[in-house]
């Protein structure tokens, strides 16, 4: 987890996925609705 970046600014987080096969959940925190699935393959 990083900073909180308001708008307009933008940033790009690097992160190492999970080495196990499957689908993960994320959500932002600030906004709950901003949420998805991300498939490790």
């Amino acid at each position: 987890m990083g900073e909180i970046i308001t708008g307009p600014a933008e940033t790009t987080y690097t992160f190492t996925a999970p080495s196990e096969p499957g689908t993960y959940y994320f959500q932002c925190d600030v906004h709950p609705s901003m949420n998805g699935d991300f498939i490790v393959e």
